[in-house]
């Protein structure tokens, strides 16, 4: 094994431990929580009394309970709520009449629900999960929502006023937006939602994450990023947010046309990496309300297949006197095959790629693959739209091929490019993407999409839709996957990065070099911005190799190998993220103060650790593990200076005994 320690300094720190609390359907609210065999019974008593960074661990069982959250945690001491190890918890609302969600979170803040199945509310305007009011550090994480239903018959129809939502955001506070939001991993399935949306982010929300969700079988929008619907009283917008790595599919309306993923009076979004298929548009970027306005949003790097009518949609769709305007937004390297399928249908005959009223907005680098039976490639509405830019994009039909552009009808591509109005240096050619009829959108070897987007590719992203470098071999090609030739390197192990203490693990193991030279790593601070920060010579035969970088700050750092061969060629591995907790060390030592033992968690691997009395002399030592304790008892009171060691060197933390 190669090792390089270029990078580590050492550094003294501290860490309180989670108090972990327990639930469980045979516990006693009477209990104090601490031990399985001390659980609490009901989850609400529990929502009531955790403290501040705690971690109420819920034992498997199904809890036939409406709850809300009426504690906060604090910046660095979460609260969290999950399931015990990998135990199934149900929370379920079936029966229950009362609030409107099975969780409800109100002007809460640094608060975890994580891997609960949230079930069965069917009544009107039911949720499963709320999040509402001046709510701060809120994450949900890997919960499975359903059965959150507008009625408990499946005939009835919906309208306005029947409505549901599996999981909501209000930002209700003019004044206080939510923010720090997460919802992560988490899915959304089987719901009967009226006139509402699987997922959706409403109102006064600042900076925010809906990342690698699962949404499907919701019988209108899968996520939805909304403003101006008078959820506050001002700074109406659900804003600064990313929303990428999404699997949407089957999210259907049997009234209107739904998205996939849709913006409606958003501001300051990011829409990439995500796959929608088989629903009606795929992503929208709209703004329903009159005098109002979309702006600011990027919508890159996505697959986006099968569904019934437009892939690509923009704009506002009757401007300027029903609807308002979508200004200064783009659409850029997306995927698109055979949508468009339901010809006549709600949506009737949108094209790939349709638009209506927007300013200033971009449509470029995207593959756009008709399907056959419609052949309409482009819409774009005869409503003088200013300073739409179309360009740089790969059309392709099996058969029709049509555009219609401002009210101007033309039959092939070469009819179109001739009048000269958008597309100056888009092509017309089979993309030859891998297996297209099964989601497969990436290229082939020989695509024409290679190497051929536009060169400024800024707004494109650091990444595609693999993570991987978003721009290879010198130029950035078109559509979501950014073809990497193979070079002659064999990774038995990916290029990983992990916290380890309070230094990063950067590591690779190859089964195979021909031909390499070297590798570089490469750390940046928001995926745009890459600084060289270790080199390791090829050893040219199967090799794990290491770098640790213990030049730590911030929040979240980002990292990328670059692989050159003796000829000079050379490809990156996919960019790979490292996110600091607050307070930014993993080594736990507890209790402390401390009276007759002092316990130490820790990521690292121990080889030892050392106690310092108050007059600098050593009182305790013992080779540790991972997890180790130390007996002071004995010791009178006084400060104590431990130090623990690791092949990663030395930390040193301060310990009260009593």
């Amino acid at each position: 094994m190669r090792y390089l320690l270029p990078l580590l300094l050492l550094c003294t720190s501290s860490l309180f431990a989670q108090t972990n609390y327990y639930v469980s359907t045979s516990g006693d609210n009477a209990n104090d929580g601490l031990t399985i065999a001390g659980a609490w019974e009901t989850l609400q008593y529990a929502m009531n009394n955790a403290p501040a960074n705690s971690i109420v661990n819920i034992l498997a069982g199904t809890y036939n309970e409406k709850v809300e959250v009426n504690v906060s945690g604090t910046p660095g001491g979460q609260i969290v709520f999950q399931n015990f190890q990998t135990d199934a918890v149900i929370i379920s609302g079936s029966g229950l009449g009362g609030n409107d969600a099975i969780i409800g979170i109100f002007d809460q803040s640094y608060i975890t629900i994580k891997g609960l199945q949230v079930a069965n509310n069917e009544q009107l305007d039911a949720q499963g999960i709320i999040v509402e009011g001046d709510c701060k550090g809120v994450e949900l994480r890997e919960n499975e929502v359903y059965n959150i239903n507008f009625s408990t018959n499946p005939s009835d129809v919906a309208t306005e006023t029947r409505n549901s939502q599996p999981i909501i955001v209000y930002g209700s506070n003019a004044s206080a937006p939510v923010t720090g939001l997460i919802i992560d991993g988490n899915i959304v399935r089987d719901s009967r939602t009226g006139y509402s949306e699987g997922l959706a982010v409403n109102g006064n929300v600042d900076g925010f994450e809906v990342t690698n969700n699962e949404v499907y079988n919701v019988s209108n929008i899968g996520i939805d990023i909304i403003g101006h619907e008078g959820t506050a009283a001002a700074n109406d917008q659900a804003r600064n947010g990313l929303i990428a790595d999404n699997l949407v599919y089957n999210c259907k309306s049997p009234y209107a046309t739904a998205a996939g993923i849709y913006v409606d009076g958003g501001m300051d979004l990011i829409i990439e990496r995500n796959v929608v298929h088989d629903g009606q548009w795929g992503i929208e970027i709209g703004c329903e309300n009159l005098g109002k306005t979309t702006s600011g949003v990027i919508v890159r790097n996505n697959f986006i297949y099968n569904n019934d009518d437009a892939g690509l949609v923009m704009g506002g769709y009757n401007f300027p006197s029903e609807s308002g305007k979508v200004t200064d937004s783009e659409m850029l390297n997306n995927s698109l095959y055979h949508n468009d399928q339901l010809a006549g249908g709600i949506g009737e005959v949108t094209g790939e790629i349709a638009v209506t009223y927007v300013e200033n907005c971009r449509i470029s680098n995207n593959i756009v693959h008709a399907n056959p039976p419609t052949g309409l490639l482009l819409y774009v509405d005869p409503v003088n739209s200013i300073g739409l830019s179309l360009d740089y994009n790969l059309y392709y039909s099996d058969a029709l091929a049509e555009f219609e552009y401002e009210g101007a009808f033309y039959a092939d591509f070469t009819a179109y490019k001739a009048a000269g109005v958008q597309d100056a240096a888009s092509a017309f050619a089979d993309p030859k993407m891998m297996l297209p009829a099964t989601g497969d959108l990436h290229l082939t070897a020989d695509s024409p999409a290679r190497d051929a987007g536009d060169p400024a590719t800024a707004s494109a992203g650091p990444t595609d839709i693999d993570g991987e470098a978003r721009v290879d071999n010198g130029s950035i090609d078109i559509g979501a996957d950014e073809f990497v030739a193979t070079l002659p390197v064999v990774y038995q192990d990916p290029f990983r990065a992990r916290l380890v203490e309070d230094v990063v693990l950067l590591s690779w193991r190859t089964s195979a070099e021909t031909g390499a030279s070297r590798y570089t790593i490469e750390k940046s601070v928001d995926a745009i911005n890459w600084e060289n920060i270790a080199q390791q010579v090829a050893a040219n035969a199967g090799e794990r190799y290491e770098v640790i970088d213990a030049k730590i700050t911030g929040t979240e750092l980002f990292y990328r190998l670059r692989q050159e061969d003796l000829d000079g060629s050379f490809s990156y591995s996919d960019v790979v993220m490292v996110r600091l907790p607050e307070g930014g060390v993993t080594t736990s030592i507890f209790p402390n103060p401390a009276k007759d033992w002092i316990f130490v968690r820790s990521l690292r691997q121990l080889t030892e650790m050392r106690l310092y009395g108050p007059d600098g002399q050593l009182v305790r030592s013992a080779q540790q593990a991972a997890r180790g304790k130390l007996f002071c008892g004995d010791l009178p009171a006084g400060s104590y200076r431990l130090e623990l060691s690791s092949r990663f060197g030395q930390t040193t933390h301060l310990v009260v005994i009593q």
